[in-house]
């Protein structure tokens, strides 16, 4: 052992390759841990984020359902004011046919009457 010139460390030969390829596999794989780890944490951000848009797409769309079930129930309700005027209409129509009808046959009446009492004519 004395005749080698490079010896300064004890380690048998190849040792220093194979230190120097354990450190560089070491610094590779920490390197590619924390890229990895990096790329997880970008994922995570990006799941966050795409929940948070979730989460405020989901109210939006309760928040419109809600204001549609009221806008039916608005709709039915008018619908409701418009058949009640719908039959109030008809049956205005009814009483005025009717009270036309009658007042019709009461000037006939009037007429056969006035007609009976006056023979000049």
């Amino acid at each position: 052992m004395e005749g080698r010139s490079n010896s300064s460390c004890n380690n048998p030969p190849g040792t220093t390759f194979f230190l120097f390829f354990f450190h560089f596999t070491l610094i590779y794989t920490k390197r590619r841990c924390f890229v990895l780890l990096k790329a997880q944490a970008q994922a995570v951000s990006e799941l966050e984020t795409l929940q948070k848009v979730h989460e405020e797409k989901t109210q939006k769309i309760q928040h419109l359902n809600t204001q549609i079930q009221a806008l039916k129930l608005r709709l039915q309700m008018k619908k409701k004011k418009n058949d009640n005027l719908d039959e109030k209409n008809q049956a205005f129509h009814n009483l005025t046919h009717t009270y036309n009808t009658l007042r019709e046959e009461y000037n006939a009446l009037l007429g056969e009457r006035s007609r009976d009492h006056n023979p000049n004519n």
